[in-house]
């Protein structure tokens, strides 16, 4: 697992941000730019697998929650203004969540898929999704579908695609389309909020979680925008749902 961090590192406010699936903490971390200022120092962990130098290969959520509590406890950073996760990286910010082992002031969790595929939909994704990659390394420079579905996500997507394992993209397709309600989940202390796009198909599963969970946290529903969408083109406006401001 690799770790990024940018801002101020002498700044009393401090922040977690993950990435989504097949993408990386370092394209997030440039994306985001200085956009919350000298205000915050925020740490942009890249899972395992998700590097091209970086020989690990992707496990469980659970697994890259742990790692991550692991090096914020070694590096002091458990006072943590917020957390936020973009969809495999919401599953992640939600297992940190449950683990307690964090002081947050603020969850914010996007596009979170609670779409639990069963083995035989998940198997299909893993062959259409590995014929993509192989065809995408074969013509690197040729747009494909890649482009049409993932829009501004597409040059990480096929980055991803050029060095991922085969074990990474089935683990990461187990992980991020198996996910379910929690059994038991402790919501009180901290302020969570779900954010969603109205075209978003996780957004449809969401009824699952709100079924078991009634209460406990805030949804924001962007009209009109798809998975994690709102995100990428409105960062200066994401901030605020960020911090509150």
């Amino acid at each position: 697992m690799k770790f990024n961090v940018s801002g101020n590192p002498a700044a009393t406010k401090k922040g977690l941000m993950l990435h989504g699936m097949a993408l990386n903490g370092k394209a997030m971390m440039t994306l985001v730019g200085n956009t919350f200022g000298s205000d915050y120092c925020i740490v942009f962990p890249t899972f395992d697998g998700h590097h091209r130098e970086d020989k690990t290969v992707y496990t469980t959520i659970g697994d890259q929650a742990d790692k991550i509590i692991a090096y914020l406890e070694y590096n002091g950073l458990c006072d943590l203004d917020f957390v936020m996760g973009l969809s495999l990286g919401a599953m992640t910010a939600l297992e940190i969540l449950q683990r307690k082992r964090l002081n947050v002031r603020r969850y914010v969790l996007d596009g979170l898929p609670f779409a639990g595929f069963n083995p035989i939909k998940r198997s299909i994704m893993k062959i259409a999704l590995g014929y993509i990659f192989r065809q995408t390394r074969k013509h690197p420079a040729k747009r494909n579908c890649i482009d049409k579905m993932f829009g501004g996500n597409a040059p990480e997507i096929k980055e991803f695609a050029m060095f991922a394992e085969k074990a990474d993209i089935s683990n990461s397709i187990d992980q991020g389309f198996s996910g379910k309600a929690p059994p038991h989940l402790d919501m009180s202390g901290e302020d969570i909020i779900f954010v969603y796009g109205s075209r978003d198909g996780s957004y449809s599963y969401f009824r699952k979680f709100q079924k078991k969970y009634p209460d406990g946290y805030r949804l924001t529903v962007k009209e009109g925008y798809k998975h994690c969408q709102y995100f990428r083109e409105n960062i200066e406006e994401y901030a605020k749902i960020i911090t509150g401001r």
